[in-house]
């Protein structure tokens, strides 16, 4: 879990909202070497957990600054569901001093996200939601144009 391959699982989840592994940043050095398609990318959306946010900024932030200068949106609905620890995220307030200086929103956070938690009955909803279908709510940015593409920073992976 989380890449905690030396702690079992219950002491891996047990972890409030982990930094990625030494291994996590070796494969997001890899991906940032890699990724053919900054150019492309128009709309970053992000889970606001620390391993996500960590992933977005160590593997894509040259989306952040110039000459992309794009602003990445923290989605609460791309987090992690489930009530272990290591799915519980860190205040508003905190995380606005934490990223003070880097290019995410964090305005789709309500106080005390954190403490909401996500159900895994719920997850077909959220997939439909977060994929957005036709018909389903659109995400926390503008309409893309077709040809588009979304980078979403989440828990497993990224998804383009």
């Amino acid at each position: 879990m989380h890449n905690l391959r030396t702690l079992s699982t219950r002491d891996a989840v047990s972890i409030h909202n982990p930094a990625l592994t030494r291994k996590g940043i070796k494969e997001c050095a890899f991906l940032r070497q890699h990724f053919p398609y900054y150019k492309e990318i128009t709309h970053i959306l992000v889970s606001p957990l620390r391993r996500t946010i960590e992933t977005l900024l160590l593997s894509f932030k040259p989306l952040l600054q110039d000459p992309y200068k794009h602003t990445a949106i923290a989605w609460p609905m791309l987090r992690e569901c489930g009530e272990a620890p290591c799915n519980w995220g860190d205040s508003k307030p905190f995380m606005e001093n934490l990223l003070k200086d880097v290019r995410i929103d964090l305005s789709l956070l309500k106080e005390e996200w954190e403490f909401e938690r996500l159900d895994f009955d719920d997850g077909d909803a959220r997939a439909k939601y977060v994929g957005f279908p036709s018909g389903a709510p659109s995400p926390p940015c503008s309409t893309p144009k077709t040809g588009s593409l979304i980078l979403f920073s989440r828990h497993t992976d990224f998804g383009i």
